[in-house]
């Protein structure tokens, strides 16, 4: 008798906490998600494996980052609220900082659409290569 008022104590405690997080609903307490497309900004080819970071728009802290897909797309996901910069980096081209975005409320999605990245112009000096 003792083993089954025992047992039926750790199953309503078991069911509680279900139930919590049941009640949490879809999206709640999972953050909101932003997402979107790089692509180069002269022949609108997407830009792929380049690096995706969020960061916090007060301090700079570093919230989550990612990497864009073979076509160019990315999702960071479980972003908390508050204000944000995404910063794009891909070797060759212009480092790109897109500022203030706002996540108002948890299982909403940002969509930044497309985010053009342009080529580095920089000329290189005269390289000579001697054989020995």
């Amino acid at each position: 008798m003792k083993n089954f008022i025992l047992l039926l104590i750790v199953l309503l405690i078991n069911a509680n906490i279900l139930n919590v997080i049941a009640d949490q609903g879809p999206g709640n307490g999972e953050g909101a998600k932003i997402k979107g497309i790089l692509i180069e900004e002269k022949d609108t080819i997407p830009i792929e494996f380049a690096n995706i970071a969020l960061y916090k728009q007060s301090d700079s802290t570093l919230v989550t980052w990612t990497v864009s897909s073979d076509k160019g797309a990315f999702e960071l996901t479980k972003v908390p609220v508050g204000n944000y910069k995404l910063v794009t980096n891909y070797l060759g081209y212009e480092k790109k900082t897109i500022n203030n975005i706002t996540v108002s409320k948890v299982g909403v999605t940002i969509e930044l659409g497309k985010v053009t990245l342009q080529q580095m112009k920089k000329e290189m000096k005269e390289v000579t290569v001697l054989g020995v």
